[in-house]
């Protein structure tokens, strides 16, 4: 497959990726072990009630991650020998601009620029994405497995009533949930030729990125000071008939916002 490619260019370049993605990685670890959100978010514990005493916390979610992405980089890198990783890119960039202080041409100079801030998007929004994919999953198994389990859900309608009030309006909400955000970790994640999905462009404007994150914890805090809302996401009504319809349209509505999501599947990231 790459006999035209010299096997010490090939493996130079598997060695550069390789390296730089790690580097970056590394860095990140240690960032998120730094700061407090960070921590929190990554002290996260995930417990399924049908295995009593099972737990899991998010931080070894995410340190397995690490460990299973940077076994799988290797060959990924040796498949794809041709690609640039983003980190090298960006490496690259800073190590001629403030080490070398050269003048770098334009269209290099664009890419690495473009690189860092798809780095600083992922930095973001990967352990995000992580953490409440993982909460997701959880609560997908715990709804579905208390769904089977419970007593005659179909012997009458109010049978039928508590099992939606308990378990089955929660595990479609959760299952909608998961089919959003698994596709954006997969984006911030992985970027392959085989999924088409490379992050063309990042925004250049600092308007542009308070605009987003600020919809995001922790920056989401200032919003909800000062732009105070109350709102539940499965609400309680007395008429039952009511009940029904406005949360199974409230679950028809949240699956056409994930929709958005499924449409864009891997190439999510790109947002």
């Amino acid at each position: 497959m790459h006999a035209e490619i010299p096997k010490k260019t090939i493996f130079l370049s598997v060695i550069q990726n390789y390296c730089c993605t790690l580097i970056y990685l590394g860095i990140c670890f240690f960032i998120f072990n730094q700061l407090a959100f960070y921590r929190n978010l990554l002290g996260t514990v995930y417990k399924l009630d049908f295995l009593p005493g099972t737990q899991i916390s998010a931080y070894t979610c995410f340190l397995i991650c690490f460990m299973v992405y940077a076994i799988l980089l290797l060959p990924f890198y040796f498949y794809y020998p041709q690609l640039k990783s983003k980190a090298r890119l960006a490496f690259s960039y800073l190590f001629k601009k403030w080490i070398q202080n050269t003048t770098i041409p334009l269209p290099e100079k664009t890419k690495g620029e473009n690189a860092l801030r798809c780095l600083l998007v992922k930095f973001f929004f990967a352990p995000l994405m992580l953490t409440w994919l993982g909460s997701h999953i959880c609560s997908l198994l715990n709804s579905g497995f208390a769904m089977l389990n419970f007593p005659g859900p179909f012997e009458s309608f109010n049978h039928f009533l508590d099992l939606f009030n308990a378990h089955g309006f929660w595990f479609t909400f959760n299952l909608i949930l998961f089919g959003d955000v698994v596709f954006f970790a997969a984006a911030y994640l992985l970027e392959a030729p085989f999924l088409n999905n490379e992050i063309i462009s990042t925004e250049m404007t600092l308007s542009g990125w308070m605009i987003c994150v600020i919809c995001y914890p922790p920056f989401d805090c200032v919003r909800t000071t000062y732009l105070r809302w109350e709102s539940t996401d499965f609400p309680q009504f007395e008429n039952t008939s009511f009940h029904l319809v406005a949360n199974f349209l409230i679950l028809i509505l949240m699956g056409l916002y994930a929709s958005a999501s499924f449409a864009l599947n891997f190439k999510g990231g790109n947002l």
